[in-house]
């Protein structure tokens, strides 16, 4: 059941068609302009005045349309274009992981080169402008995940932004809007079927009417007004640079509690002040009721204006107001294509009436028999006449050539300098240049193409601001709708259509967007890859690698062919860069692995291994013979030995017997002086024994001295 819309917003609908309807009128003269150049360059160059004046005066209805092709070709050019987006991080702030870096800016590649970016160009090149919208909306029917979308709006002629807006992409006005056409019963389908729309048709202001009829059906005018507004915010500083607002405290606050339980404390504020937080809102309304209002997750206007090359201007002087006049590519064009359709429809008159007899003769003078020859001038025959009347009185004069009137010169030299009066309005001089004493120069043409590009550039830039602006707004949008794991479309380095699973928990390498889209920067500018500049850089490869070999050597390895494969821009490029590539990777992978020697090497590897074989066999057979020398030295030597070692061991053997024998006999000695000493012994005890009892003579018993001198064996 849908929600109750508050008074509060119904109250809004009289303000807020006020605005729509200053906004209408304050571009109306640019949306009749729109209309008027897309009719001229892509439907006919003759207005309903022209055709009905040339009818009048029996003129054909040719035209010669000859700027359809100039701003064809400029689209065709600018389809080969890749805007070179750049996405880093703020040095002031947090920076976010290289791989949500990385993801940011090829998932934005992927978005922008899906636009319909020809359709957005070709508008600002006939008509002036055109516009941009970015959006959000759930993947399918049947999933709960969004994606960020942008592209072109439905009809740029059914959109309408703030006039005080002074940027190009007019992201600083209030407010726009976009109208968009339902039938009737989509309408109710959509939003009940009690709705009244009656008074739909009959409300309106000036040439815009809220509901409509067309080819039998009713249609109904929804439109979708955005508006952006404010609110008083407290902001508070971390420590480490961080400013949070009150609610992303107080969450911030929560995930701490709830991932830290240690004694670890979270970051208290440092400072604070109030700020100003911009939001935008959106009105869904019909042409006396508002629908809806929703508050949207946008902080910058959805709908961008594209600029083709329009200037600000005050058509009443000093202390009018301000208008801005939008201008086509042709806008300086359209003067001299009306001249040359005007001479070539001259021409052509002058074609269609010509004389078609060449003779002039009076009838009188024709006799019958040769009257063929005057009625059929292209039978050959001679033309015979009669000069004198039958009765003779009156002469006839001779037939006369008719002598046609020629075209003035001036008129066939404006219809063949009328294209290049064009070309110098445009500032389209590639078919003029190229031309040097009759020889036709492709660098001169390369160049002059380029000077085209640049004619155009100013729509370019143009272009380029809003795409910065919408690329501004998906940033900011992306860390506010990725928030689930799931698969996202990116466009690569190698602009490759690729799916990264993001915000994936148990993968690492998953980048996770849970950044602040305050702390990356985006860059959005032309890309390098226009058809001209291919061809310039293929025709400086050609020059580089002939006056410079080593820059030869370069391109010619598979990883330069790559190179220059990128600026190739025949069928079947895409193949060669792929090929190159493949043969890249092939040589990176053979140089980790060994690799054969060439057949030439192998044979004189196999000759000299057959020489160092011989070589080796012979130095063998030379080891062989020195070793049977050395060995028979060996044994002469050890035979030598032998006999040495055993005469020294005869010798040592003799000493030691001599040595035995004299160990022998000096224990004989000893024994003998022992056996010898105890006989004493024995004797002098015996002797004192004898003379215990004979104590008064013991003056007569010898004393030591005496036994010590008592003569020994030696």
């Amino acid at each position: 059941m849908k929600k109750k819309l508050s008074k509060i917003h119904s109250d809004q609908l009289s303000r807020i068609k006020s605005n729509i309807e200053e906004s209408y009128l304050f571009f109306e003269k640019n949306r009749q302009y729109f209309n008027k150049m897309r009719n001229f360059v892509f439907n006919t160059t003759i207005t309903d005045d022209q055709r009905s004046a040339l009818q009048t005066m029996e003129m054909p209805l040719l035209e010669f349309n000859v700027i359809e092709s100039y701003i064809s070709r400029l689209c065709g050019e600018f389809s080969k274009q890749i805007p070179g987006i750049n996405v880093f991080a703020d040095p002031t702030a947090s920076i976010p992981p290289e791989n949500t870096i990385k993801f940011v800016q090829n998932h934005m590649r992927h978005i922008i080169t899906n636009l319909r970016s020809n359709e957005i160009y070709k508008d600002i090149l006939s008509g002036g402008f055109s516009g941009l919208k970015v959006w959000t909306d759930y993947r399918n029917p049947k999933s709960f995940d969004q994606n960020i979308y942008c592209d072109r709006v439905f009809d740029p002629l059914l959109c309408g932004w703030d006039p005080a807006a002074q940027k190009s992409h007019k992201g600083d006005g209030a407010y726009c809007f976009e109208l968009i056409p339902l039938r009737e019963e989509q309408v109710r389908n959509k939003f009940g079927s009690e709705i009244n729309l009656k008074n739909c048709f009959n409300s309106g202001f000036g040439s815009f009417k809220w509901g409509f009829n067309s080819n039998r059906r009713n249609f109904v005018m929804i439109c979708d007004f955005y508006e952006k507004k404010s609110r008083k915010t407290k902001l508070l500083e971390l420590p480490n640079g961080m400013s949070l607002t009150e609610e992303e405290y107080a969450e911030y606050l929560s995930r701490f509690d709830k991932n830290f339980t240690d004694i670890r404390q979270p970051m208290k504020p440092v400072n604070s002040r109030i700020t100003d937080l911009p939001y935008v809102v959106r009105y869904r309304l019909i042409g006396d009721k508002i629908l809806e209002y929703r508050e949207t997750q946008f902080t910058s206007l959805p709908i961008i204006f594209v600029d083709g090359n329009s200037i600000q201007t005050r058509r009443g002087g000093d202390g009018s107001d301000i208008e801005q006049i939008t201008r086509s590519y042709a806008h300086n064009a359209v003067g001299s294509q009306k001249l040359k359709n005007l001479a070539g429809q001259t021409i052509a008159n002058h074609i269609e009436t010509l004389t078609k007899h060449k003779m002039k003769i009076s009838v009188d003078s024709i006799p019958p028999q040769y009257l063929e020859a005057y009625t059929n001038p292209q039978m050959p025959n001679n033309y015979l006449y009669q000069q004198y009347s039958e009765d003779g009185t009156r002469q006839y004069n001779p037939p006369m050539e008719v002598v046609q009137t020629p075209l003035p010169p001036e008129i066939v030299s404006i219809f063949m300098n009328a294209e290049q009066t064009i070309q110098a309005s445009l500032g389209s001089y590639d078919a003029a240049l190229g031309i040097n004493k009759n020889q036709l120069s492709g660098v001169a043409i390369v160049e002059g193409a380029t000077q085209s590009n640049a004619a155009a550039m100013p729509f370019v830039i143009s272009y380029l601001s809003s795409l910065q602006q919408a690329a501004e707004i998906i940033l900011d949008q992306i860390p506010k709708i990725y928030i689930t794991p799931r698969s996202m479309p990116i466009i690569n380095s190698e602009d490759k259509n690729e799916h990264v699973t993001i915000n994936d928990p148990n993968d690492p390498s998953s980048p996770k967007i849970n950044f602040n889209s305050d702390d990356l920067k985006i860059e959005v500018k032309a890309g390098v890859n226009f058809e001209v500049q291919k061809n310039r850089a293929l025709q400086m490869f050609i020059d580089l690698s002939q006056a410079l070999p080593g820059m030869a050597q370069i391109i010619n390895n598979p990883k330069g062919l790559s190179i220059v494969a990128d600026n190739l821009s025949f069928k079947g490029a895409d193949q060669i860069k792929q090929l190159a590539e493949e043969a890249s990777k092939k040589m990176d992978a053979q140089k980790s692995q060994p690799q054969p020697p060439p057949p030439a090497l192998l044979k004189l590897n196999l000759e000299a291994q057959k020489i160092q074989s011989k070589s080796q066999n012979e130095q063998t057979a030379l080891g062989i013979k020195k070793q049977d020398s050395d060995t028979k030295r060996m044994e002469m030597y050890a035979k030598t030995e032998n006999a040495r070692l055993k005469t020294i061991l005869e010798s040592q053997r003799d000493q030691t017997e001599r040595l035995v024998h004299g160990i022998n006999a000096n224990l004989k000695t000893s024994e003998m002086t022992h056996k010898m000493r105890k006989e004493i012994l024995d004797s002098t005890t015996d002797l004192l024994d004898s003379m215990q009892g004979a104590t008064q003579n013991h003056s007569s018993l010898p004393d030591e001295t005496d036994i010590q001198n008592f003569p020994q064996n030696e």
